[in-house]
């Protein structure tokens, strides 16, 4: 069994110095082995990317929602989920989300601002996974 299956979702953080950071992507399916040297590499995967554009990836530069521990963005990720928006202010940090598909490459926080930058000191960590359901939580 494969690590990535086709048609899931992974967070893809390339190790080439001029990537934009984590995003998500779709994995696509196993890279054929005539693509590349798999002896010397190990496994890659075709993946898409949030505009569309395909390329592909090592095995160690994927990974699955389970396996992700929440992360520092010193600017807005090309991902969707909650976040935690830390200000230079010394504020309390503040949960803010972003959905590409409704706003862009901006955050929107629960009192209905939003704003498509963060200023110099400023970072969010995220995204927080969603926590398992409860047992007898859902009566």
């Amino acid at each position: 069994m494969l690590k990535f299956e086709a048609d899931s979702t992974a967070t893809w953080t390339s190790s080439a110095g001029d990537s934009k950071g984590p995003m998500q992507v779709k994995i696509l399916g196993e890279t054929a082995p005539s693509e590349y040297d798999h002896d010397e590499v190990g496994q890659m995967y075709d993946i898409e990317l949030p505009d569309g554009t395909q390329t592909a990836a090592f095995e160690d530069e994927l990974s699955l929602p389970e396996q992700e521990c929440m992360n520092k963005f010193t600017s807005i990720p090309d991902m969707d989920g909650l976040f935690w928006y830390f200000s230079n202010k010394g504020a309390e940090p503040q949960p803010v989300k972003i959905n590409r598909a409704r706003w862009g490459r901006s955050l929107k926080s629960f009192n209905g601002a939003q704003q498509s930058w963060l200023r110099d000191g400023e970072y969010l960590i995220g995204p927080q996974p969603a926590p398992a359901p409860r047992a007898g939580d859902h009566k």
